[in-house]
């Protein structure tokens, strides 16, 4: 597998061919080998499952500029989808049913989301301070309180 140094110590989620239609006025559907991490989708020419010289570093469909994955279709033995960016720009792919392209793509970016939102969360609430204190010894809450006066008014009291 080709990738740049940048992406060779990512973790590979899935790795495989997937068809991407072109933009040029025949749309015509073309092989591409890619790779899926948990930043985004790497995309490399392909030609008989193999890497071809390319004439520049492989593109990187990166979850931060997607916004969706949308239009699945299941059509004869392809699931037809579309990754739509941020700019709204649509990039439409195809891949056999079985391989599961769609779901890995759409599963890998709800996780990058979350993990962006949970982080975004975190800042704002001073990263993660303890949220425990109120239920510290004493605070009236919580166990250990020591007051003697315990949720259940007819236990009886030593």
């Amino acid at each position: 597998m080709c990738l740049s140094l940048k992406q060779s110590s990512r973790q590979v989620i899935k790795e495989g061919e997937l068809e991407k239609r072109s933009e040029n006025f025949l749309q015509l559907w073309k092989k591409k080998t890619c790779v899926l991490t948990p930043e985004g989708l790497v995309i490399s020419v392909a030609d008989e499952g193999f890497l071809k010289a390319r004439r520049g570093p492989a593109k990187e469909l990166r979850f931060d500029s997607i916004k969706t994955v949308d239009c699945v279709e299941r059509k004869g033995k392809y699931v037809y989808f579309t990754i739509v960016t941020e700019t709204k720009k649509e990039i439409d792919f195809r891949c056999l049913d079985e391989t599961g392209w769609n779901a890995q793509i759409t599963l890998a970016l709800v996780q990058f989301k979350n993990e962006r939102a949970v982080r975004a969360a975190r800042a704002r609430h001073g990263h993660g301070g303890d949220s425990r204190a109120s239920c510290r010894p004493g605070s009236g809450t919580g166990s250990g309180s020591g007051s003697g006066s315990g949720a259940f008014p007819h236990e009886a009291r030593d």
